[in-house]
């Protein structure tokens, strides 16, 4: 097959967007091959992954990019905190997912070296903390394991994953860790995610399934050196409000009456910011757009991070899964990033970050109660702390997109241009079990940009 073929086949198959190394490889070495290829003004709202990444591709075709980012950094869901630790602290993304993604790519090209042993779990259930092997002697423990396998070839309608777990079986004493596994890493929790979308990520997801973290740098580090050019082109605190297409032109205006013109634009702005309207489009949005938006779930999450004088919890633990309104506790010595192990991340999606959420200063209280009820009173040695609340955040709304029952085909129609002058990326925009991802992200940035140049 020839590379314009290729690259045809890649914009029109459904399952074009499935990540393909060596086709990349190649498109780091030569341009593709276009038979009519725009060049022109494109504008890309939001400095996110996506965003960087699309402008990059759009800038070696010739073409000239602006980019409109509301914050006041780049970045978007990767934001790395410097100085208040002997580490830099990911308050967004976090674990690289796979080893056979563009973003993995990026990621080791720029020097940086990876943890994959993230140390022992510890789970909490029947009433007191148990090591990996004293939970393996528990049925109902095991049992959930079993039943946790079996997504992947599912084949009911699309209930939601607690109808799913109670159907099954999964008993209540572990119903936590079920939450935890299966919906909390999403980004939400089983009373929200479709067992339709589960399955599709297990049998869709081609990156692979190792989870590693950087050791030497961080996230926002790889930014800086692989998107340096890129961010020179970048507007910030320009609040992106309406989006005209009307005219041959496209007119974007943000919050400041800044107006920008462009023959193009892509959005790349969190899904929360389309579903709370915060962008007027005119025309409005054709309805397969706005139905598609509302389908996809995007729900709240928060990072806690947890300073204490000494550590609190046993040698060499990785993850702490608990029964409360924190499903998942992470430490940092055992992932090799700090010598120093003082640091718990509590980490929350769904429903109970709503809730932990809506309690504003008395969150602390909260998940210092439920550290304490996991190790002990250990609250005592609670020095400090950094709360990442994204669904409180105006320009986010939330944290990564995950089907809900019925998104069916939603990102798909999300994916398709209007009247070739917008298209969407982003991870919620990604149609082959990459969303919620850096490189899904990368990837249907990567869709989008080969659409508009053919």
């Amino acid at each position: 097959m020839n590379r314009r073929k290729f690259v045809h086949d890649m914009i029109v198959g459904t399952s074009g967007l499935m990540f393909l190394p060596a086709f990349l490889a190649a498109c780091k070495k030569t341009k593709l091959e276009f038979d009519h290829r725009f060049t022109g003004d494109v504008i890309i709202i939001g400095a996110g992954i996506s965003g960087l990444y699309a402008a990059k591709i759009l800038s070696q075709y010739g073409n000239n990019v602006t980019i409109l980012e509301a914050s006041d950094r780049v970045g978007g869901r990767i934001k790395s905190l410097s100085g208040y630790a002997d580490f830099d602290i990911e308050l967004g993304a976090e674990e690289i997912m796979g080893d056979h993604s563009i973003w993995y790519d990026m990621v080791r090209s720029s020097g940086a070296t990876f943890v994959e042993n993230s140390g022992a779990t510890l789970y909490y259930f029947n009433g007191s903390i148990k090591t990996e092997i004293e939970a393996t002697e528990n049925t109902f423990f095991n049992a959930m394991n079993q039943i946790i396998e079996t997504i992947g070839d599912y084949t009911g309608s699309d209930v939601t994953a607690e109808v799913f777990a109670n159907l099954a079986g999964v008993s209540d004493n572990v119903f936590h860790i079920f939450n935890a596994k299966v919906a909390n890493s999403i980004g939400s929790c089983d009373e929200h995610v479709g067992m339709h979308g589960l399955r599709s990520i297990e049998e869709r997801r081609a990156s692979g399934t190792s989870k590693k973290i950087l050791r030497n740098k961080s996230l926002s580090s790889i930014l800086e050196n692989q998107f340096s050019q890129e961010m020179e082109k970048v507007v910030l605190n320009s609040v992106v409000t309406n989006i005209d297409y009307s005219g041959a032109k496209v007119s974007v205006t943000d919050n400041a009456g800044n107006v920008y013109s462009a023959d193009k634009v892509i959005v790349t702005v969190p899904l929360g910011v389309l579903k709370n309207n915060d962008i007027v489009f005119t025309p409005e949005l054709p309805v397969s757009h706005t139905y598609a938006i509302q389908q996809i779930g995007f729900d709240a999450g928060l990072k806690i991070i947890l300073q204490f004088d000494d550590r609190v919890w046993p040698t060499n633990t990785g993850k702490i899964f608990g029964p409360g309104l924190i499903p998942e506790f992470r430490t940092t010595a055992a992932i090799e990033r700090s010598a120093d192990d003082r640091f718990l991340t509590a980490i929350v999606h769904g429903a109970k970050a709503e809730e932990l959420s809506s309690q504003g200063i008395g969150i602390i209280d909260t998940v210092l109660q439920e550290v304490d009820q996991v190790l002990g009173e250990v609250s005592s040695h609670y020095v400090d702390h950094i709360i990442q609340d994204w669904g409180n955040d105006p320009l986010f709304r939330g944290v990564m997109s995950y089907d809900k029952p019925g998104t069916g085909n939603a990102r798909s129609a999300l994916s398709q241009p209007i009247s070739d002058k917008i298209w969407f990326a982003g991870e919620a925009v990604h149609t082959g079990g990459h969303q919620g991802t850096v490189h899904g992200a990368m990837e249907s940035a990567l869709q989008a940009v080969l659409n508009m140049l053919a």
